[in-house]
């Protein structure tokens, strides 16, 4: 019974840290929209949570070490819990980012899942036998540690797979968002951003550059919740649009997302910072955009 209740956390953890490992741009830009950790930090960080959370899959998967591994489990439980509940409170997420596309989550959907989580290592610590432990082979779980940074590594920028229906080369849907107009003869920019978020504020000043030195219509989406802080916080020359916070996060993995849209195709997109190669291209005299 206790190696079963360990496995199903296990299998959680599993979920949730191959959800990062697949495409860790979304959980990278989690990380800085909080605005906790050094911004040259946040790609460590996210390795390591993703790397950590499969070795503690492994781990209680197979049983391994449980005298470590559960109380171990138990404390990055209490950790990314503290950082939902904090992150909420502030306004800085609205949603628990722990399982990506896989589990949508609303923060507290995301402690009470922790919680319940929580409840199964205790039960399965009170249960277990010391005396009758015998796996202590630790190569599986630090393959896993080693797969989990590998792969975290390289799907930042580009995922292994991309599951948002905002991928480049898609057609833009009109019912996606019906009060936002795309023209067929021009380019237009579509910025998704959480207002209280200083990475999102970030892309303001150059996307409204953007917009006035082409004339690309420029469109701002954001959360119902969002859109009093929005229009506060805003320059004039945003047109605002509003989505449920569930749509907006089917929508786009992560905010902030900037796409570009030309002739109802979506042909470029940016997550997180504002790119380097960005910069240069809205304080030129260049005429597009690119990816």
């Amino acid at each position: 019974m206790e190696h079963a209740l360990a496995a199903i956390v296990g299998m959680m953890f599993f979920v949730s840290g191959m959800s990062k490992a697949i495409h860790s741009g979304p959980f990278l830009s989690h990380i800085q929209q909080l605005g906790w950790v050094p911004m040259a930090m946040t790609p460590v960080v996210c390795v390591a949570v993703t790397g950590c959370e499969l070795g503690l899959a492994a781990a209680l998967l197979l049983y391994v070490q449980p005298v470590l591994s559960l109380p171990a489990t138990l404390g990055m439980l209490f950790a990314l819990t503290l950082v939902s509940v904090v992150g909420y409170v502030q306004g800085a997420i609205e949603h628990c980012g722990c399982y990506g596309r896989w589990l949508r989550l609303t923060p507290m959907q995301g402690v009470m899942l922790n919680v319940l989580l929580a409840l199964m290592l205790v039960a399965s610590w009170v249960l277990m036998d010391p005396a009758a432990l015998t796996e202590t082979d630790v190569r599986a779980p630090l393959l896993a540690v080693a797969l989990g940074v590998f792969m975290a590594g390289r799907s930042g920028d580009e995922p292994f797979i991309d599951m948002a229906p905002t991928r480049i080369g898609e057609r833009w849907e009109a019912e996606w968002i019906s009060t936002l107009t795309i023209p067929s003869e021009v380019p237009a920019l579509i910025a998704f951003v959480n207002p209280q978020c200083k990475l999102c504020m970030n892309w303001t000043q150059p996307l409204k550059r953007v917009s006035d030195r082409h004339q690309w219509p420029l469109h701002v989406v954001v959360s119902e919740s969002q859109l009093e802080k929005a229009q506060e916080l805003l320059v004039p020359g945003f047109v605002i649009h509003t989505v449920s916070a569930k749509q907006l996060v089917w929508l786009v993995d992560t905010v902030p997302s900037v796409l570009q849209i030309r002739g109802g195709v979506i042909e470029a997109r940016w997550t997180g910072r504002v790119p380097r190669a960005w910069r240069p291209k809205t304080e030129g005299c260049s005429g597009v955009v690119t990816a």
